[in-house]
């Protein structure tokens, strides 16, 4: 029978200095640090957007195969570590069927969020058993000191109370990433609930105020620096100060359908106008539209000639212009590729 380990390689704090870097950094280096994963030349490579990697190796020894796997576990990281400007925390699966193998690392992965260092190799997660696994203890409330802060609107000190509350609760024995995860956001929505800010007219919470699909998303997140990124922007919303930022994934859509007809609208470009990283903008696409910025992107424009194509007599350099097209033969060859005929072809079948 043959067996699979999968690690994930995750890229630490990448989002945070990405933000700081720019998108060309940001690039360089995750083209640096693939190269250095793929120079070993074992196993296979899958990116996972915006900075991690799936490392799959194969075997049917079950013991040799977790040797091999923790070895360039080891390697990996340290190649990182060299041949690029960051670090890397490596999480390994056990030894499992092949369609196990990459749920399995990710189990092993979330556990980097029960710790503020990165560049290190995780074991494999030991599998619970009923009644086996230890319990976390309960850490220190922390209800009444959120609910302080959201009622005099201190998102700051918000965020700093729930950061503290992290690192207590994370360090406590049997902590796991789930009841740090449901710890949390039990702590968000007590704490929203004794704010009373938004309720409706039977007295009760109205739970639309809350932003849940940022609650959802909590379940994605395995890093402490990325979770400080997003309580940051969950509290500025959740204090419902005009000035705050919305969901940024929101406003980058919006930025998108108003200037889809800019040839040079880019991710970077649109980051720049949400104020938010363009690497955590590509992140959100995958994870809650399931699509990339550049299909997106690519669909607005087109959407928007097939409208013209159909409905005016356009010249077809102006349609591309108008879509955000530099060049006519560029929106022929995009046009044909996602449509499968010329846009004068399209025209041609619409107008008669």
């Amino acid at each position: 029978m043959r067996y699979a380990v999968a690690m994930v390689v995750d890229a630490d704090d990448f989002v945070l200095a990405s933000r700081s870097r720019g998108e060309r950094w940001a690039a360089d280096q995750l083209a640096r640090c693939r190269s250095e994963i793929e120079a070993l030349d074992r196993g296979q490579v899958t990116h996972e957007p915006p900075d991690s990697w799936i490392v799959t190796l194969a075997g049917e020894d079950r013991v040799a195969l977790a040797r091999q796997a923790a070895d360039l576990a080891h390697q990996i990281r340290d190649r990182i570590r060299r041949g690029t400007e960051l670090t890397a925390t490596v999480a390994l699966s056990q030894p499992v069927l092949a369609h196990q193998a990459q749920q399995a690392a990710a189990r092993t992965a979330a556990r980097k969020l029960l710790s503020d260092t990165g560049d290190r190799v995780i074991p494999p997660a030991r599998e619970a058993t009923p009644g086996g696994e230890p319990s976390a203890q309960p850490s220190a409330r922390v209800e009444t000191a959120l609910a302080a802060c959201l009622r005099r609107g201190d998102r700051r000190a918000a965020v700093e109370v729930l950061v503290r509350w992290v690192g207590r609760t994370a360090a406590q024995p049997g902590a796991t990433p789930q009841s740090l995860r449901h710890g949390l956001i039990a702590a968000l929505l007590s704490a929203s609930e004794a704010t009373g800010a938004q309720r409706l007219a039977d007295g009760s919470v109205d739970w639309s105020a809350v932003p849940l699909t940022d609650l959802f998303e909590l379940a994605e997140i395995h890093e402490r620096s990325y979770l400080r990124l997003w309580l940051e922007a969950l509290i500025a919303r959740l204090i419902g100060d005009p000035a705050a930022p919305g969901d940024p994934l929101e406003l980058a859509l919006a930025h998108i359908n108003r200037h889809f007809g800019d040839p040079t609208l880019s991710l970077d470009s649109v980051g720049g106008a949400v104020a938010v990283s363009p690497f955590y903008i590509s992140h959100l696409f995958r994870r809650r539209r399931g699509e990339t910025f550049r299909h997106y992107l690519t669909g607005c424009r087109l959407a928007h000639a097939r409208a013209l194509l159909a409905s005016t007599r356009l010249p077809i350099e102006q349609i591309a212009a108008r879509s955000g097209y530099s060049s006519a033969k560029r929106f022929r060859i995009v046009f044909k590729r996602h449509l499968g005929c010329a846009p004068a072809e399209y025209r041609r079948q619409r107008l008669h």
